[in-house]
C-alpha cells in the first residue's frame, strides 16, 4: 500500500514584480521543491483581499519588501497586522543583508536575498520558518498553561519571550522587570543572573507586599541569556507566618500552663501537708475530750444536773462528729499514698443491701425519707472486695441521707454479666449542672453553706469514687436542682461457683420499704 503524499505548504507570495514572481514560482516548482502551493498578490491590498476570503488557508508568507503602499520594514509591520501570526520569510534585495536582519528582530521568521534564491534553498527557508511557526505556538500554549510567570530574557537583560502571568506580573517593560518583582539590590542580582544565565534561586518581597520565588537558569547551547521563573508565595508565606504566630502563642500557652500546673502542684502538696498536719493536731487532744466527757457522763460519785448533762453530751457528739471527719481525711490519705491490693470474697450482694438500707434509715433519723430496697437479678455470690465496695456505698448513702429532708431514697443493685451495678437514688436538692463534673473532687463542696449546716467537708464523694476505681470500676451521676441524684457505682464482678445464673428468688424484684 503505498503512502499518502505529504499535504502542500500553502504560501502566500507577496511580489509586485510580475518577473520576480514568475521566478519564485517557477523555483517551487521544481522536483527538489514539490509540495508547496504558491498564491500570488502584488500588493498589500491584495493580501487583505486574500486573507479575508473562505478559500484563504495559508501556511507561510513570503513577502517582497518594496511594494508599492510602502517599503523596508513598515512593509513588514503592516504585513503582519494582516496575517496575524502566521510566519513572514522576508525577500530583500542585492546586498541588503543588513535589511533583512533587522527584519527578523521586528519579526520574520527569515530573510533571503533575491540574487541568491534557488529551488531547494526557497523551499527549506519556507518549511524551517512553518515549523519554527508551530513551535512557537505550541512553546505559546504551553507557557500560557503555566501559573507561574516565565521570562526569557537575552544577554543585555532585555524581555525577549514571557508568557502572559510574566505579562501581568511585569508589564510591558523589557529591561527594568526584575524592579516589579523585588526592590534594591536583590533586584540589580536578579538582573545580572538572568543577563548571564547564572544559576539564582531567592524569596522575595516584591514592592506591593507580596512574596515570590524566584529561581534563574541558563538558556542552554551555549546561548547567553536566562530563564527566569516566578511563583507568587503570598499565601504559603502568609500561612507559614500564621502558623509561626500561633506556634509561639501556644508556647507561650504551655509556659503558662506549666507555671500554672508547677503551682497547683505546690497548692496541693502545701495542702497535703496541711490536711496531715492538721489531722494530727486534731486527733491528738481529741482522745483527752471524748475520754473525759464519757467519764463524766458515766461518773456515780459527782453525778451531773440534767444542764450539765445536755453539755457534755453535746460535747461528747461533737468529738465525735469531729474525729469522724478526721478519720475520714486520714483514710482518704491513705488511700491516696497506697496502692493496697485488692482481697476479693464471695460476698451477698442482698444482705450487703440489707445492711445499707438500716443503716440509711439510722441516718435519715426522723425525717419524713422513704427508704427502698430494690434488688434486682443477682447471683447468690460473687467475688468482690467486699470492705471497699462497702465503704464507698456507704459514703453515697450517707450523702443522700444529708441532703434529703423528704421524699425516698432508693438502693438497687443489678449483676449486669460482668459487672454489678449498684444505685443510690433520692428526691434530695439535687446538684446544678454546672457543678456535676467537680462533685468527685476532693474538698469540693456546691453550696458550703449547706454543706456545713449539714456535716461533711467535701471529701465523701471523692472517697467514694476513689474506692470504685481502685476496683476498676467507675461512678456515674445524674442529677438536676429541686429533682434529686441517681449515683451508679459499677465495678467488675464474677459470680462464685456457678458460671452464671442468679440466686433463688433472684427475680423477685418486688421492693421492701420503711417510712
Amino acid at each position: 500500500m503505498s503512502a499518502q503524499p505529504p499535504t502542500p505548504l500553502q504560501v502566500v507570495l507577496v511580489d509586485d514584480d510580475p518577473t520576480d514572481a514568475e521566478l519564485v514560482i517557477e523555483l517551487l516548482d521544481e522536483p527538489a521543491s514539490r509540495h508547496i502551493a504558491v498564491h500570488p498578490v502584488d500588493s498589500l491590498s491584495a493580501l487583505r483581499g486574500y486573507m479575508a476570503s473562505d478559500a484563504a488557508r495559508p501556511d507561510a508568507v513570503l513577502l517582497d519588501l518594496t511594494l508599492p503602499e510602502s517599503r523596508g520594514l513598515e512593509t513588514l509591520e503592516r504585513a503582519t497586522a494582516l496575517v496575524g501570526g502566521l510566519p513572514i520569510v522576508v525577500l530583500t534585495g542585492l546586498m541588503d543583508d543588513d535589511l533583512g536582519a533587522r527584519a527578523i528582530e521586528v519579526g520574520a521568521q527569515d530573510y533571503l536575498r533575491k540574487d541568491q534564491l534557488d529551488g531547494p534553498l526557497l523551499a527549506r527557508a519556507l518549511r524551517f520558518a512553518v515549523e519554527r511557526s508551530r513551535n512557537r505556538a505550541l512553546l505559546g500554549s504551553v507557557l500560557r498553561s503555566q501559573s507561574d510567570a516565565l521570562l526569557v530574557v537575552d544577554r543585555r537583560g532585555r524581555i525577549m519571550l514571557r508568557n502572559p502571568a510574566a505579562e501581568a506580573l511585569v508589564g510591558a517593560r523589557k529591561t527594568d522587570w526584575a524592579r516589579c518583582i523585588t526592590r534594591g539590590e536583590e533586584a540589580a542580582a536578579l538582573r545580572r543572573a538572568a543577563a548571564a544565565g547564572a544559576a539564582y534561586e531567592a524569596t522575595v518581597t516584591g514592592p506591593d507586599g507580596r512574596h515570590f520565588d524566584v529561581r534563574v537558569g541558563p538558556l542552554g547551547d551555549g546561548e547567553a541569556g536566562g530563564v527566569v521563573v516566578v511563583r507568587d508565595v503570598s499565601r504559603a508565606v502568609q500561612r507559614q507566618q500564621r502558623i509561626e504566630r500561633l506556634n509561639a502563642a501556644l508556647q507561650r500557652h504551655l509556659e503558662q500552663q506549666t507555671e500554672l500546673l508547677a503551682q497547683l502542684e505546690e497548692a496541693d502538696a502545701l495542702r497535703t501537708r496541711f490536711v496531715d498536719a492538721v489531722s494530727h493536731e486534731l486527733r491528738t487532744p481529741l482522745t483527752p475530750i471524748k475520754g473525759f466527757s464519757d467519764l463524766l457522763l458515766r461518773s456515780r460519785r459527782d453525778p451531773l444536773s440534767p444542764r450539765q448533762t445536755s453539755a457534755v453530751e453535746a460535747i461528747h457528739a461533737s468529738a465525735g462528729r469531729l474525729e469522724r471527719i478526721v478519720e475520714s481525711m486520714l483514710d482518704f490519705r491513705a488511700l491516696q499514698r497506697t496502692a493496697e491490693p485488692l482481697s476479693p470474697s464471695p460476698v451477698d450482694v442482698r444482705r450487703l443491701l440489707d445492711r445499707l438500707a438500716e443503716e440509711t434509715r439510722r441516718r435519715v433519723g426522723g425525717r419524713p425519707v422513704q427508704v427502698e430496697l430494690m434488688p434486682g437479678a443477682l447471683p447468690a455470690r460473687l467475688l468482690l472486695d467486699e470492705s471497699r465496695l462497702t465503704e464507698a456505698l456507704l459514703r453515697l448513702v450517707d450523702n443522700a441521707a444529708r441532703f434529703t429532708a423528704k421524699g425516698r431514697i432508693a438502693l438497687s443493685a443489678e449483676w449486669r454479666g460482668s459487672e454489678l451495678e449498684c444505685a443510690i437514688t433520692d428526691t434530695g436538692v439535687g446538684i446544678p449542672r454546672e457543678h456535676v463534673d467537680g462533685i468527685f473532687t476532693a474538698f469540693y463542696q456546691v453550696d458550703p453553706g449547706l454543706s456545713g449546716q449539714r456535716g461533711g467537708i467535701g471529701l465523701g464523694l471523692a472517697h467514694a469514687r476513689a474506692l470504685v476505681r481502685s476496683m476498676r470500676g467507675d461512678i456515674a451521676v445524674e442529677s438536676a436542682p429541686g429533682v434529686g441524684s441517681r449515683f451508679v457505682a459499677r465495678v467488675p464482678a464474677v459470680p462464685h461457683g456457678r458460671a452464671d445464673g442468679p440466686a433463688d428468688g433472684a427475680a423477685n424484684t418486688a421492693p421492701t420499704t420503711d417510712c
